[in-house]
């Protein structure tokens, strides 16, 4: 009766660190499957988490495709005749049929002692340099008969070392085109894709468009050669789960404005808009710099805590030390010096009995107190600026996405839930909170029509369903990034575990430790030690 065996990672459920195991008990075993057991070694291959480890999409995959299919994988999963379990006397540990060990980490004894990197151990490596368009005299040269040396551009001692073998392969032309192929083919099948979505509003079989979906993204994606089909698959459905509140809203309600991010309506409709933001964002950073600039420039004693430690200066304290000591140094000529304060067009007149040199610093101070009071009211101003344009540009977004009717029971659905808010909250400032939500909504049912008229036409359907399928397009792309992306730290990593073993061999640590000697006793014999 038992069908399969199926071997999970450790610590994959709350509260239980040892690896877990499925039985599949089946009392209708198909025919082919009579006196045979399946069994599937999955423990090794799961994602970490914080408070526990977690199958990945394309580790469920490939326990799903090994099972269903009875795939015999090796070092994964086999199909045991009941004769073999019976020579181990009906021990059914999964390790005696599927042993995934890894094999040992081979050590060069010869490359540690008189260095080389070992020939067979780069050759290992080279179907996944393959994979990227890379060739092994990226990384190294000819030594001899059996072994490489890493280049030199690498390892000379004006050279990139270790940190140089991740440039190489961000650099290399067969890396950036791998990547750019991988870009071409999935957005080629997205075009072809967009038909089965767009098809969602009349057709709500998800199950079946899922599979039609992975099935024609898999033959894209596998002949490339860089992921294996398991793989494909976890970016697909990593994806597919990233929408799937998408998919079931479009199959039921169809292509709602809802389902668009806000950010998508604004790079489409408000453009103008958008850039007059990033135009004041950009005024606000460079006067935050002139500003961080001008208090660096009034080299003012910093402040302190009870304990002697140094305060973050604020400008507040500067411009009062600026002040404090211009008027302090004036006080030595004058006998009301606050009444000396920076004028609005930086410069202040001063007394005649105020020496000239005296008069040169107590300016310089004022004239820094009025910079630093000027630039934080520029910074003040051009902040509310950008605050009230966001919060207009948020306005015209709803208005597009709702049209006038829509929007004004959009904002009288949201008063309803805040006024049972404010009626639920226990404490005053809940109240509080609640009524200025509900006064700022009501204030905003006032510019409906202003707003309404500012932004033209609603969003059509078909625009709707343009924006979100570009949002189901970027985010497989970014599901594809995130994946290229652990390739090549994969690769990094390969490389770097070379570097760590056979870069500086027990022969060159001898001669660095000789020379070091000899230096320390050319020293002690200058100094009479020795």
């Amino acid at each position: 009766m038992v069908e399969a065996i199926i071997a999970l990672p450790p610590s994959l459920f709350y509260g239980t660190g040892i690896p877990a195991c499925v039985l599949v008990i089946n009392k209708n075993k198909p025919d082919e499957l009579r006196n045979k057991i399946l069994f599937i070694n999955a423990d090794a291959e799961y994602a970490e988490g914080k408070a526990q480890n977690f199958l990945r999409p394309e580790d469920i995959e490939k326990i799903d495709t090994a099972f269903t299919q009875n795939l015999p994988i090796p070092k994964y999963s086999r199909l045991v005749d009941l004769s073999a379990i019976e020579e181990n006397d009906f021990n059914l540990n999964i390790r005696r049929y599927v042993d995934n060990t890894p094999d040992p980490e081979p050590e060069d004894v010869k490359a540690h002692l008189q260095g080389g990197v070992p020939k067979s151990e780069v050759a290992t490596q080279e179907p996944f340099y393959h994979k990227f368009g890379m060739k092994r005299d990226v990384f190294f040269q000819e030594k001899d008969a059996a072994y490489f040396d890493f280049k030199t551009e690498l390892t000379d001692p004006e050279g990139a070392g270790k940190a140089g073998i991740k440039d190489h392969i961000e650099k290399h032309e067969g890396v950036q085109k791998t990547l750019e192929q991988f870009r071409k083919e999935t957005n080629d099948w997205w075009q072809e894709a967009k038909t089965d979505f767009i098809r969602l509003e009349t057709n709500n079989n998800l199950p079946k468009i899922r599979q039609e979906l992975l099935s024609s993204f898999q033959n894209r994606l596998v002949p490339l050669a860089l992921f294996d089909k398991f793989q494909v698959a976890g970016i697909f459905v990593n994806w597919w789960q990233t929408i799937n509140y998408d998919l079931k809203t479009i199959s039921s309600a169809g292509w709602s404005v809802n389902l668009i991010p806000d950010e998508y309506i604004k790079k489409a409709f408000f453009q103008k808009e958008m850039n007059e933001l990033d135009k004041l964002d950009s005024q606000i950073s460079d006067l935050e710099n002139t500003l961080q600039e001008a208090m660096e420039e009034a080299e003012v004693e910093p402040e302190t805590d009870d304990e002697g430690n140094e305060k973050k200066a604020t400008v507040k304290y500067v411009t009062e030390r600026l002040l404090a000591d211009a008027h302090d140094l004036l006080g030595n000529f004058v006998d009301n010096p606050n009444k000396y304060k920076p004028a609005p067009n930086g410069t202040t007149k001063l007394p005649s009995e105020v020496p000239e040199k005296s008069k040169i610093e107590v300016l310089k101070y004022l004239a820094q107190a009025n910079v630093l009071a000027e630039t934080e009211a520029k910074i003040r101003t051009k902040k509310k600026t950008l605050k009230d344009k966001e919060v207009r540009l948020g306005n015209l977004v709803d208005a597009k996405k709702y049209g006038r009717d829509g929007f004004i029971n959009y904002l009288n659905d949201l008063i309803i839930l805040r006024e049972a808010e404010m009626a639920a909250a226990d404490k005053d400032a809940g109240k509080k909170k609640a009524q200025k939500q509900i006064d700022d909504l009501n204030a905003k049912k006032e510019l409906v029509e202003e707003l309404v008229a500012a932004i033209g036409e609603p969003i059509t359907k078909e625009e709707a369903r343009g924006l979100i399928l570009q949002k189901h397009h970027d985010l497989m792309q970014e599901q594809l990034e995130r994946y290229l992306n652990r390739e090549k730290r994969e690769c990094l990593a390969m490389i770097e575990k070379l570097w760590d073993k056979y870069s500086i061999s027990r022969k060159r640590l001898e001669l660095d430790r000789n020379e070091t000697l000899n230096k320390l006793n050319s020293f002690l014999e200058k100094l009479n030690y020795l």
